[in-house]
């Protein structure tokens, strides 16, 4: 995370403790930041239905995901993770969304940091399960495969087995 924005962020939630102060002007920042910022879950939601993707990525890298996570904004983490939004970007930084959870968890305890880290763990750790599962299943199929050839091919040889023993019987 640039230093600056950690200063500015830590600055403002050490005086301000509840009250969010307007966003910066960043580059990249869309609504989908806006509205993640100030926890708006209807605004997420529209521009959802709409087909915005939420996987727009402001100039340090941040997603929508990143501020809720970072921001303690857990409504606001369920409504992008359960339509889709990447939870596996990283920002500039290589910070995930649950890494940032983790890590502003004790600038803010009043937020649910520590309940958002459990939740993108847990959605991370479904989706590996699930990656596993498909590996799996490859390499499963795989070997049948390779049983099945490998049972094609012992049948073709002792096809030819057979026709050498014919052929040097018929010529005896």
């Amino acid at each position: 995370m640039n230093k600056k924005f950690a200063a500015l962020f830590f600055i403002i939630f050490t005086l301000t403790k509840s009250a969010l102060p307007i966003p910066p002007l960043l580059e990249g920042f869309t609504h989908y930041h806006r509205a993640a910022w100030y926890s708006d879950v209807a605004t997420i939601n529209n521009l959802l239905v709409n087909g915005y993707s939420p996987d727009v990525q402001d100039e340090f890298g941040w997603t929508a995901l990143h501020i809720a996570a970072a921001w303690g904004h857990f409504a606001c983490v369920i409504a992008l993770v359960q339509n889709g939004a990447d939870i596996f970007l990283e920002t500039n930084n290589n910070q995930t969304a649950e890494e940032l959870a983790w890590q502003y968890r004790q600038l803010t305890p009043e937020c649910h940091h520590e309940k958002i880290w459990f939740y993108l763990k847990t959605e991370r750790e479904k989706y590996e399960r699930q990656a596993n599962k498909i590996e799996l299943a490859k390499i499963r199929d795989m070997q049948r495969a390779e049983k099945k050839e490998f049972k094609r091919m012992r049948k073709y040889q002792k096809d030819l087995e057979k026709t050498f023993a014919t052929e040097a019987m018929d010529c005896e």
